[in-house]
């Protein structure tokens, strides 16, 4: 409802997050306080933009690409790059963010990272293509949902994740 100059041509996320809230479109991540100033502009340059949010950090990634941003509200604090492309990610508001990529011999591979980059889990999902990850508040689960299909039959499944297992909960 405030009057903002919008770079781009398309919005296509907003979030709030109580006092400020965050906008992006196809060309740029932009952070605004309640009030309608502007916090930040980032030029994020990725054909399939995604966002997603925690408490106190946002990611763009590419869907498909390669990259991923995180930011906090003073600056980018991150640039996370991968060998394969990525499907999802998520971050929590602890800071963990987690990477769901494509593998050569998997269906999909979930990365969780803790806040300092350090690689923390892998999971491998051999036959289900992982298409969700959430973390939980303090970074020490996840969630996914995987889905397949076989001989026309769609199969679904969401799974809980400790760091210390393979084996769902």
């Amino acid at each position: 409802s405030y009057p903002a100059e919008i770079s781009g041509t398309e919005v296509l996320n907003t979030v709030s997050r109580g006092n400020y809230y965050y906008v992006l479109t196809d060309t740029r991540l932009n952070a605004y306080s309640g009030g309608g100033k502007e916090i930040f502009s980032y030029s994020h340059g990725f054909e399939n933009p995604v966002l997603k949010t925690s408490k106190t950090r946002a990611m763009v990634f590419s869907q498909g690409g390669n990259e991923a941003y995180i930011y906090n509200l003073a600056e980018l604090k991150n640039t996370v790059s991968t060998e394969k492309e990525i499907i999802t990610a998520n971050i929590s508001d602890s800071g963990v963010y987690a990477l769901v990529t494509r593998s050569d011999s998997y269906a999909s591979v979930v990365s969780v990272y803790n806040k300092n980059d350090k690689l923390i889990y892998e999971w491998y999902s051999s036959e289900d293509t992982v298409n969700n990850v959430a973390i939980s508040p303090n970074g020490k689960k996840i969630a996914v949902s995987a889905f397949n299909a076989t001989s026309g039959d769609y199969n679904a499944k969401v799974c809980v994740l400790t760091f210390d297992s393979a084996t769902p909960e």
